[in-house]
C-alpha cells in the first residue's frame, strides 16, 4: 500500500535527492570544466557547410525552450517507478560524463558571428551569447540531452505514442537550433546525437543506477521520517 500511496504522486519522493544531484552534475560539468581546461588550446571543428548555413536569430526562441524540454524530461523519467527512474536517470549521467571527458581533454569552440540588434530575436540572441559563450560545445548538450529525453520516453509507460512522435520533433528542432544560432556547428550535432544514443545503452545495461540507490537509502529516512518511504529491492 506505501509504495501504490507513494507512486500517485506526480513526483515520488524517491526522486527528488536524485535529481538533485543531476542537476549539480550538470552545472558542474559545463561550467566547471570550463575552468580546468582553460590551458588546453581549444578546437574549431566546422565543416565547410557551417559557413554556408545562415544566422537566423528568430531560433533563438527554440534554443532557449530547450531547457523547458529538458525539464518535462526530468519530470516525466521522475514519475517512473523507482529503479527505472534511477536507470533512466543514470543514462543522463553517462551522458554527461561523456561530455566531461571531451570537454576537458578537446574544448571546443564556435566564432561568434557579428549579430544587429534590431528586433527582440536578435536581442535574446545577444543575450544569450553573452550568457552562454559558445566553449565547450563538442558534443553539444542541447542535442545530447533533447535525445536523452526522446530516448527515454520510450521506456515511460505513462508517455503515450504522440508525446514520444512530439518529443522527436522537438528534438529535431532544438538540433537546428543550434546551429541557426550558430552556438554549436554540424559536427557537434552529429557528436550529440552519437553520444547520447551510447549513454542510453550504457546507461541501461549498467550499474549506474545503483548509485541513486544507495544515497536514497542512505539519505531520504533522515530527510522525511514517515512510513511512505519505499525502496525496491536492490537486485
Amino acid at each position: 500500500m506505501a509504495e501504490t500511496s507513494s507512486l500517485r504522486r506526480p513526483f515520488p519522493r524517491y526522486a527528488v535527492i536524485p535529481l538533485a544531484l543531476l542537476i549539480c552534475l550538470h552545472f558542474t560539468v559545463y561550467n566547471g570544466t570550463k575552468l580546468i581546461n582553460v590551458l588546453i588550446p581549444a578546437v574549431n571543428v566546422s565543416l565547410p557547410i557551417d559557413a554556408a548555413i545562415p544566422l537566423v536569430p528568430e531560433w533563438v526562441f527554440i534554443y532557449e525552450l530547450t531547457f523547458l524540454f529538458w525539464a518535462a524530461g526530468m519530470i516525466m523519467v521522475g514519475s517512473q517507478k523507482e529503479i527505472l527512474c534511477y536507470k533512466l536517470l543514470g543514462c543522463t549521467v553517462v551522458a554527461e560524463l561523456i561530455c566531461a571527458v571531451f570537454f576537458l581533454f578537446m574544448p571546443s569552440y564556435v566564432v561568434i558571428p557579428e549579430l544587429e540588434v534590431d528586433s527582440l530575436a536578435s536581442w535574446m540572441l545577444a543575450f544569450t551569447y553573452q550568457m552562454d559563450v559558445p566553449t565547450n560545445c563538442f558534443p553539444s548538450m542541447h542535442c545530447l540531452l533533447a535525445y536523452i529525453v526522446f530516448r527515454q520516453s520510450f521506456y515511460c509507460d505513462n508517455v503515450k505514442p504522440w508525446m514520444k512522435a512530439l518529443a522527436g520533433v522537438i528534438t529535431v528542432l532544438v538540433c537546428l537550433s543550434t546551429v541557426f544560432v550558430k552556438q554549436h556547428v554540424v559536427l557537434d550535432i552529429i557528436g550529440g546525437l552519437f553520444c547520447g544514443e551510447l549513454a542510453m545503452q550504457w546507461g541501461m545495461r549498467s550499474n549506474v543506477w545503483k548509485v541513486f540507490y544507495k544515497v536514497n537509502k542512505k539519505l531520504m529516512p533522515k530527510i522525511w521520517k514517515d512510513n511512505e518511504l519505499v525502496f525496491a529491492e536492490e537486485k
